[in-house]
């Protein structure tokens, strides 16, 4: 019914939900619904009847664990994983319900948005049972409690009424008060120079920090740098906006991480898709230079056939390279240039 009727789901506000059904995370299963927004909230669904005993406590680490799997998961997997129920791209499910509902669609909006949550982990969870329990409401409200603010715990109880052919779901909700608490205790940061490098410095290895530093430090002293776009997740992360043929675009993007997970993302897609873009001549040269890097080639295998629609993270292992900060930079001049 939650499939069929995604209105019922909290949080929604009136915005079209695109719902699909077991989609799969790795290393964790397919979680029962998947749900994302226009604006690319997302929100993960596990349901339980109260006969079940994984109604107790097991029924929450099943859904983190779900949500875990989502996390840092790229945009490219999720749209593998999406496509492999739907039959079809993400992008093209959620443009469609938009239009069947009346709702305005940004492509390429709901696509950063949606990159930027899973790469913050920024989630709704919703547990959606028939009758809730006590535990059950006692383990939402800590977990609002003891949580971010962009990570939403709520509880959907779901009576069920019969009066002859006639059937209704009456949905309540348990948890919102605690999320709009939260969110009005905890007001969001922005992050800025001092973070950043501190951040790479703390959990980058020696390599990929003097890379990750080189290329900020090469826009910020550039003199086609146009602005900053400085992160608001839990780990510091900047966008750096060029002027570039007449354009400004934002070309690449700094994900700090512990334990060496951080990334730079180049980003293609909103490169070539933003207003009139640049040219498919000028990426597919960048492209080639960034190629050099170990473990690239694999990364952009495909960027040329998908139309430069994607924006692969390089990870930090392939900038360990002792010729690693040349090839970034230069790969990054000749595009400025």
């Amino acid at each position: 019914m939650l499939l069929e009727s995604p209105d019922l789901l909290p949080g929604s506000d009136g915005s079209p939900l695109t719902v699909t059904s077991q989609l799969y995370v790795p290393n964790t299963g397919p979680m029962d619904l998947f749900a994302v927004s226009l604006a690319g909230e997302i929100t993960v669904v596990e349901v339980k009847l109260r006969a079940n005993p994984e109604i107790r406590r097991s029924v929450v680490g099943q859904t983190l664990a779900y949500a875990s799997g989502l996390w840092r998961m790229s945009y490219e997997e999720l749209e593998t994983a999406f496509a492999a129920r739907a039959g079809g791209p993400l992008v093209q499910a959620v443009a469609a319900r938009a239009t069947e509902l009346g709702g305005d669609f940004d492509a390429d909006a709901f696509r950063s948005a949606v990159a930027r949550n899973l790469s913050t982990g920024a989630m709704r969870l919703v547990i959606a049972v028939d009758e809730i329990t006590d535990e059950l409401k006692r383990i939402i409200e800590f977990l609002n409690d003891r949580t971010r603010p962009d990570l939403e715990v709520l509880a959907l109880e779901l009576g069920y009424v019969r009066h002859g052919e006639v059937e209704i779901l009456v949905p309540t909700v348990y948890g919102q008060e605690a999320v709009r608490r939260k969110a009005a205790e905890a007001p969001r940061r922005r992050w800025d120079e001092q973070a950043l490098l501190a951040a790479i410095e703390q959990h980058s290895s020696a390599q990929a920090a003097a890379v990750l530093t080189a290329v900020y430090e090469h826009a910020r002293d550039h003199c086609a740098h146009s602005h900053w776009y400085w992160g608001e997740g839990q780990h510091p992360s900047v966008t750096a906006w060029f002027r570039v043929g007449g354009l400004e675009v934002p070309v690449w993007t700094i994900y700090t991480a512990p334990a060496g997970k951080g990334v730079l993302a180049v980003n293609f897609d909103w490169m070539h898709r933003r207003g009139a873009g640049l040219p498919a001549e000028s990426l597919a040269r960048l492209v080639t230079r960034l190629r050099q890097l170990p473990e690239v080639a694999g990364l952009y295998a495909d960027l040329e056939e998908k139309g430069y629609a994607k924006r692969p993270s390089v990870p930090e292992t392939s900038l360990a390279g002792p010729d690693a900060t040349d090839v970034v930079l230069s790969a990054l001049e000749e595009l400025l240039e």
